[in-house]
Formats: C-alpha cells, structure tokens, sequence
C-alpha cells in the first residue's frame, strides 16, 4: 500500500484523539502533540542536538517541580497570585461550561480566561496550567537560542545560555506556580527576535511581527506597551529611512509611552469587564515588601523612586531575610551583565548587543512604573533581564580564547 506508514500513524492519533476527548483528556492530549511537535522541530531543523536535549531535561526538572509543588511541597512564592489566577480560571471554566456567572476579583483577567479555555477542552485538572506554562517554557528556550544565535553567531554561547535560562530558579518557580511571567517572557523574545531580523533584512514583516507581540503581551501585561519606545529609540538611531518617517515613528511611540505613563495608576482598574462579571475591590494595605506605601502612590517623585528602587532594592544594608538575600543577588547578577554588556559593545560595536540592552533599560523603567515592592519588582526585572545572560557567556568564552591565544 502506497500511504502505509502513514496510515500507521494516523489511525493511532485518531483513535488517541477519540478517547482523549471521550474521557475530557482532549487539553492533557493536545499539550502533548504540540511539545511532540516542537521536537520534531527541532530534529529535522537540526538547529542543534544540545538543544534537542537541552529540552527533555528541561521537561524532567520541570514537571518533577511542578508534581511536587502541586501535590506534595508548595514552592516559594505561592499562595497569593498563583491562587487568584487559578480560582479565576475556575469561575470562567464553570461559565463557559454551566452558563454560571463569574465573581471578576481583579482586573488582570487575560491569563485566567486563556486556563479556562484550556480547562474546557477537557476536564479542569490541577496540573494543567503548569503543563501549559512549561509549553510555553520551551518555546521561549528555542526562541533565547536563536536570539543569542542572531546576535553573537555562536552556538556554544547559545546553548549555554539557554541551559542557564532553564536553570534559574526564579525562572523556575515562576514558571511552573501559576503565574502568567512566561507569557510575557514569550511576547518580549518574539519582539526582540523580530527586531533583530528587521536590523538585518529591514523587511516589513519583521516589524508587523513586533508590534504584534507589544499588542498581544499587552493583553497579559500593559507594560509591555512599553516596547513602542524601544521602536522609537531603535529607528531613532539604527533606521536609514528619511527623516519623515522616522520623525513619525519616534513621535507616534513615545506619544503611547507618555500616554500610559500619565495613566499607569489607572490601568489596574476596569470599571466594566463584560456581562455576567461583577467586580471584588479589595483594600491596599502596606506591608515591609513594599518600598512605596500605598498612601504615597501618584505624582512624579513617587515614579522618580520607583525606577530608582525598581533597579536597585533592596540595598545592601536593608538584607534581612533569605528573601532579600534572593532579591539582592539578583540585581547584582543584572548590573554586572549589563556592564559586561556595554564593555562588549564598546569592543566589538556590535550594534545588535546595543539594542539588547535597550530593550532591557526600557523595559525596566516601564514595568517600574506599575510596581510597589520587592516581590513583583523580582518577578518583572526577570521578564527581559534573561537577555543580559549572553553578556556573561560571551565574555566569559571572548576571555577564554583570548587567553588560549
């Protein structure tokens, strides 16, 4: 028979199919055939057999967290957002499958709808949203490989930066505790890989793909708007077009970022969320994570120290806890790549390392600007900070041959 090998393989997936979703596996057996799918991918577009492997220990690391987290230890950091998500994500799942109405409690509302829509594929298991987040994971591993590929042209910096990136243990946690980080991780490595091919083949495509990813990352975080003034700065001083449009395009995304900086304290808040949705305000109340109180809220000199602790909280002599110790170590690993950045652009004039680490700068100062205290300031630097691993790599590989010379 002409097609028999591949009858072998349709009939099985059928029939897998039929029982998935006679016995509401029909979510558990699509996450599977798509992580199927991203290694098929990746064996036949031989991009390298490191990365190949490079996910199935993610996989291994990863949903052992996330089955330890779920039904034995809760990893740090759970039981507050994680929590609001999740039981949100239930409210939509039992309205689109019991017509019920949902008690809306915040106003970040976009990750729990998308649980929902997963969990009405089948059947709301406990475990579902980790698996859909390491998904997501490991599409956002492939996609720092071929940035770090895009930018320095070696493969071994590439692979050992992205092993790096799946063994940081915040990117870890936030990964695998119900947190919707990963998407906006996803959204700034599309933008930033799409910007980095518009730099080397100026296609219009490129730049569609980019604005794309700002307006789909900003349904899942507002910051993300923040990207336009990357845009902005990249065709500022990178772009050969005429002065018109580039005059258009400067003005147009920094207009944007003016508009959500003046309206930032607003956007937390939604007044209408849709029919059958009622609104749970709750009280704001100050705690020691916070490093701007609740009653000091608004007004230039409250966002001048927010972008200053943003960057820099908590200082040395404010360490207390382990957790400070954690925030601490971060900053420091975020600051020393940055310098390592600017030293090797300085040395290579490599401009593609200059738009990392705008894209970076930028981004924090947006995010800092919707941000109070020390745990949310943790988890929103992680959202590109993980660009700034390639500095490390690459200089400490440029040493390293300099030195075997």
């Amino acid at each position: 028979m002409k097609f028999k090998k591949e009858l072998l393989l349709i009939i099985p997936l059928i029939l897998l199919f039929a029982l998935a979703l006679w016995y509401g596996w029909l979510n558990i057996f699509l996450i599977v055939i798509i992580n199927l799918l991203i290694l098929m991918y990746l064996l036949i577009s031989k991009l390298n057999i490191k990365l190949f492997l490079l996910i199935i220990i993610q996989w291994l690391i990863y949903l052992t967290a996330l089955i330890t987290h779920k039904y034995f230890i809760e990893l740090p950091g759970s039981g507050n957002d994680d929590v609001r998500f999740e039981k949100l994500a239930i409210g939509y799942y039992n309205h689109l499958a019991l017509n019920m109405n949902v008690n809306v409690f915040q106003s970040s509302t976009a990750y729990s709808k998308l649980l929902s829509f997963v969990y009405f594929l089948g059947k709301p298991f406990e475990i579902l949203p980790g698996l859909v987040n390491i998904t997501v994971h490991t599409i956002c591993v492939i996609l720092l490989y071929k940035i770090v590929v895009n930018v320095f042209g070696n493969q071994k910096v590439a692979i050992i930066s992205s092993y790096l990136f799946v063994l940081y243990p915040l990117t870890l946690i936030n990964t695998v505790i119900t947190l919707r980080e990963i998407y906006v991780i996803l959204f700034v490595l599309i933008f930033t890989l799409a910007i980095l091919k518009y730099h080397d083949s100026k296609r219009i495509l490129y730049l569609f793909i980019s604005i794309l990813a700002i307006v789909l990352g900003s349904v899942f975080h507002v910051g993300m708007v923040g990207l336009l003034a990357v845009l902005g700065v990249y065709f500022c001083l990178f772009s050969k077009q005429n002065f018109l449009f580039k005059s258009i395009v400067v003005i147009v995304s920094l207009l944007a970022l003016l508009l959500f900086i003046t309206k930032t304290d607003n956007t937390k808040i939604q007044n209408s969320l849709g029919t059958g949705e009622t609104v749970e305000v709750n009280e704001m109340t100050g705690s020691r994570a916070d490093y701007i109180s609740p009653a000091e809220r608004g007004g230039l000199s409250t966002k001048v120290k927010q972008e200053v602790f943003f960057a820099f909280k908590p200082f040395p002599w404010e360490i207390r806890t382990a957790s400070d110790m954690i925030g601490f170590i971060n900053i420091l690993l975020i600051v020393i790549s940055f310098i390592l950045g600017i030293k090797i652009y300085r040395k290579t004039k490599n401009q593609k390392v200059l738009i990392i680490l705008i894209i970076v700068a930028l981004s924090f100062m947006v995010f800092a600007l919707g941000t109070y205290n020390y745990g949310s300031a943790l988890r929103h630097r992680d959202k590109t900070s993980l660009l700034l691993i390639m500095f490390i790599c690459q200089y400490y590989f440029g040493r390293k041959k300099l030195n075997e010379q």
